[in-house]
């Protein structure tokens, strides 16, 4: 991903939405806490979002038509749009797992953390969190 935008229409890391943990146990849960706001040039148009464990896809509902952790729609405006993903996971390692945001559109430009333009729209945070088991 360039930047915070992207025009692609298959998944891309978004730049500085990474992060890495080494679980204390193999037992132990991993707790991720993902927070963005997305803006998209065109109206009516998706921009799912992914993540991804070591370059699995985990997260995936179980049916839809969009093979992604979420799928925001904003509709027939455009606007900024706030996009959450809470996830616990289960790794199964003591290892250095390192987990990532994708993203995709389906069409125009994809933003992620500001508008079209240069202002941003709010800070994006990836957390991780062992819990214990």
């Amino acid at each position: 991903m360039v930047g915070n935008s992207t025009t692609s229409t298959s998944f891309v890391d978004v730049t500085g939405h990474t992060a890495t943990i080494t679980p204390t146990a193999a037992t132990s849960k991993i707790l991720i806490m993902y927070s963005c706001f997305t803006y998209h040039s065109n109206t009516g148009r998706i921009r799912p979002l992914n993540l991804v464990r070591d370059g699995s896809n985990i997260c995936q509902p179980a049916s839809g038509t969009e093979p992604a952790t979420m799928n925001p729609y904003l509709g027939a405006s455009l606007g900024v749009q706030h996009a959450v993903v809470n996830f616990l996971d289960s790794p199964a390692t003591t290892s250095a797992v390192v987990y990532k945001i994708q993203i995709k559109t389906d069409v125009g430009t994809v933003y992620v953390g500001r508008d079209s333009g240069t202002v941003s729209a709010a800070p994006a945070n990836l957390t991780l969190m062992e819990l214990s088991a």
